[in-house]
């Protein structure tokens, strides 16, 4: 459980159906949220969700509203996935536009864990990723969602501290070289 909140390097879920040589590929958003909780359960248990979409509960024009995966755990252990951020057949992976699709929609996702693992290694407890996106598709530039702590351990707001006044160094050292 340790290795999966605190693994430094974008992560993604993969499930092959060999049968059908389909893959589908799940975000791993949840690892950040529960990395921001406090009282780790012994283990956990990634939960992928059904194709579609996820939105606000109140819905959003053009999406098929869905209930977005819980932050958090359940008693269990549980993590919800949400639905797969891609999904494809190796049929589609050879033609040139599905690829396409493919490499911008995975792009994204890793991108997006990159800020995420950033604001976990400055210290930050909080996690970022979009109100609502669609298996297959790169989910639109607004909307974007945070959870977060605002009441942090000591240790974890000295480590916060230090690294702000690192990056607020170096930007008064750049600024001043213009």
């Amino acid at each position: 459980m340790r290795w999966i909140l605190g693994y430094p390097a974008p992560l993604l879920f993969c499930i092959l159906d060999k049968r059908t040589t389909q893959f589908s590929i799940y975000q791993l958003r949840a690892r950040f949220d529960a990395a921001a909780m406090t009282g780790h359960p012994a283990s956990l248990k990634l939960i992928p969700g059904e194709l579609g979409s996820t939105a606000p509960v109140r819905g959003e024009p053009g999406i098929n509203a869905k209930r977005r995966p819980r932050i958090g755990w359940d008693a269990d252990g549980n993590v919800e996935l949400g639905p797969p951020v891609l999904q494809f057949t190796i049929v589609d992976f050879m033609e040139e536009k599905e690829c396409e699709v493919i490499r911008d929609v995975l792009s994204y996702w890793v991108l997006l864990e990159l800020r995420n693992i950033l604001r976990q290694q400055m210290g930050m407890r909080a996690a970022s990723g979009p109100a609502y996106y669609e298996t297959g598709k790169v989910p639109p530039g607004s909307g974007f969602a945070t959870f977060g702590r605002s009441v942090v351990p000591n240790d974890v707001r000295a480590q916060a501290g230090r690294t702000a006044a690192e990056h607020l160094d170096w930007l008064g050292q750049v600024g001043a070289a213009r």
